[in-house]
């Protein structure tokens, strides 16, 4: 197997991490994932998902229900890239598998494990100026309801959410200088309803206006084999309808998110931390962690 130059090894799917957490999907991007890779590669990569989420707010008011979930997944993911009309372009499949277990006022409700939903992504870029570090980027999410699901349940402790859903983000990345870069990120989200969905009190039918989010981040290059990153991202809406009763619990949320990449002989390592900093509407996330593995080859 061809071991591959470091701007090969960052295979820049341009696509982040799928969370899923009080039934809202956020797309989060890697820093430096904005980056156009060449051609002909094939990406493996392997992520571990370990995810505390806390508290409920509404209306910015906490309301005191302490940690709620526990979710921890594996995912796995096939990337390739290839080239359309001279362009980068990029294609990945990612199943996931995990378990979620419920804490604090859900300690009682039977938590999920099993295979999760699975995701599909594909990205192009109609610019790409690798003299100068600058990158325009398109990406198309779909999510696809593989996961496990039991109509009887909370959503929040299913691994599936039964319902697809899909994204269309924009990215642009630009080189500041020799060892710091830029990414701006904005996407939008559109969830399908779902007929029958459990609630704490009954089983309704629901809704949910399009998710919006943007993401600053920064990253640091102290040498060509590591890469230090951090970002802020901020979500706007999605507010979500009960039986066609508006919930008014739009988001309004921003969180963070730290990524230290580095390159060896036998492949990438990726180790990511993040966590919300302020929820006006939805469940407060902790802590998320991830550690990924990611190998190329020809």
């Amino acid at each position: 197997m061809k071991k591959q130059p470091w701007n090969c090894m960052i295979l820049a799917a341009f696509l982040g991490s799928f969370l899923l957490a009080g039934s809202v999907l956020a797309v989060d991007v890697m820093e430096g994932n904005a980056k156009a890779p060449p051609p002909g590669l094939n990406g493996f990569m392997a992520t571990y998902v370990n995810v505390d989420v806390g508290d409920q707010y509404v209306d910015s008011q906490k309301q005191g229900f302490g940690h709620t979930t526990h979710i921890e997944q594996l995912l796995l993911r096939y990337t390739r890239t290839f080239s359309i009309a001279d362009n980068p372009a990029v294609f990945y499949v990612q199943p996931s598998f995990g378990k979620v277990s419920g804490r604090g006022i859900l300690a009682n409700q039977p938590g999920t494990e099993g295979m999760g939903d699975t995701a599909f992504a594909f990205a192009y870029w109609p610019y790409a100026n690798h003299q100068a570090g600058d990158y325009l980027a398109l990406v198309g999410y779909l999510v696809a309801p593989t996961g496990e699901y039991d109509s009887s349940q909370i959503p929040n402790l299913s691994l599936g959410q039964d319902r697809y859903k899909a994204a269309f983000q924009l990215g642009y990345q630009t080189a500041i200088n020799d060892k710091l870069d830029a990414m701006f990120v904005v996407d939008a989200m559109w969830h399908e309803d779902i007929d029958a969905v459990k609630t704490l009190t009954s089983t309704v039918k629901l809704e949910q206006d399009t998710l919006y989010s943007s993401q600053l981040s920064l990253m640091y290059k102290p040498s060509a084999q590591y890469l230090l990153g951090a970002s802020y991202i901020i979500s706007k809406g999605g507010e979500k309808t009960y039986d066609g009763v508006a919930q008014n619990d739009a988001a309004d949320n921003s969180r963070y998110q730290l990524t230290a990449r580095g390159r060896f002989s036998f492949g990438e390592l990726i180790f990511q931390y993040g966590g919300d900093i302020d929820v006006e509407n939805g469940f407060f996330i902790d802590n998320k962690a991830m550690l990924r593995y990611q190998l190329v080859w020809k």
